[in-house]
């Protein structure tokens, strides 16, 4: 066998197994072949990987690249901007483009982003949306690339006509809502529509649960109390405000029966209520962030704003002893049916 490419003397991963002073053999940018001392013809190009490890390119599953959203304090945005190509205000769009978002994954060995394409809460048709976020993507990426759907309007239209064209034509098989944040926040009601729809497609439906009711009551109350340092970001949503939430959603599956996944899940109990469902074998999926296994709130009490940077979903451990910190761990742990990522939002 002729290859156009042979990486030599690597330490070559793959899921079940590590070889050592091993080569890699590629032809027309596939590897079709590990083993050792492979040959090669004339003119092959051959790469010394000096013993170092050579390991399948990483998927993260859960990006945000070049995505619009609410950015602006005090300016209510409910239509999507059509950008064709180009991103025309980057105050109301994340920090990353898929230029500089997707050169950062390579560089640490990811080769596959998923991102959002996100419906905005008056857009009557996620395909534009859609397709303009593929046009975002067109020639700016350094990797593979792959498309979820924020739903935020998931009008009669759209969860019957639009959400079949969505896999057929795009070939996109998972929604993501959000039961919190106001410009995004589903009603169960709605919930059960897209689940509905996704059950009869055969897709996944992500869920972004936290209890927005408790969240704003919670907020008003510290916000009266001038209790506003970054710490109580994390005060404003204890535990119980995503454990409520995440069995409430799992209940709705049950109810549809369709797969679900609970994304950026940061504390216990709601890992237990994902433990015992899966236990049951509903088809209830979890996915984890390094964040919410090793970062504490005190972080977020340093006196010169520096805890502003460990600011993400959920609520952030507290103060505990070593061996219930380690518990934590272990309870946030990602299972064979489970899902660990960055959740990079810049």
């Amino acid at each position: 066998m002729e290859f156009d490419l042979v990486v030599r003397n690597g330490t070559v991963v793959t899921a079940s197994d590590i070889w050592e002073s091993c080569d890699i053999g590629i032809k027309d940018g596939t590897i079709v072949a590990i083993g050792p001392r492979l040959p090669a013809a004339p003119g092959a190009e051959e790469i010394d990987a000096e013993g170092a490890f050579i390991t399948p390119g990483g998927v993260d599953a859960h990006v945000h690249l070049s995505q619009f959203y609410e950015g602006t304090v005090g300016v209510d945005i409910d239509h999507s901007i059509v950008t064709n190509g180009v991103v025309p205000d980057p105050e109301n769009f994340v920090g990353d483009t898929f230029t500089t978002g997707t050169r950062s994954a390579v560089a640490g060995g990811t080769t596959t982003v998923i991102t959002f394409a996100s419906q905005m809460k008056k857009d009557e048709s996620i395909i534009a949306v859609i397709e303009d976020y593929h046009k975002l993507a067109k020639d700016q990426s350094f990797c593979d690339y792959a498309f979820h759907v924020i739903i935020t309007n998931p009008t009669p239209q759209i969860v019957e006509d639009e959400f079949p064209r969505m896999v057929d034509e795009h070939g996109i098989t998972s929604v993501k809502l959000y039961m919190t944040y106001k410009p995004l926040r589903l009603l169960d009601y709605q919930i059960l529509d897209v689940m509905y729809s996704a059950r009869k497609l055969g897709i996944t439906t992500m869920v972004h649960a936290e209890n927005a009711d408790v969240i704003d009551w919670m907020t008003q109350h510290l916000e009266q109390k001038l209790m506003t340092h970054p710490y109580h970001h994390g005060t404003s949503r204890p535990p119980i405000v995503e454990a409520e939430a995440t069995n409430r959603v799992i209940c709705l599956a049950e109810l549809m029966d369709t797969p679900i996944l609970l994304v950026h899940i940061s504390g216990g109990p709601a890992a237990t209520h994902i433990r015992d469902a899966q236990t049951r074998l509903l088809p209830i999926y979890g996915e984890t962030c390094p964040q919410y296994m090793f970062l504490l709130a005190d972080s977020m009490r340093n006196g010169d704003f520096e805890g502003k940077v460990v600011f993400s979903h959920g609520e952030v451990v507290g103060e505990m002893e070593y061996g219930q910190y380690i518990q934590r761990q272990k309870s946030l742990l990602p299972g064979p049916r489970d899902v660990w990522l960055n959740e990079w939002r810049p």
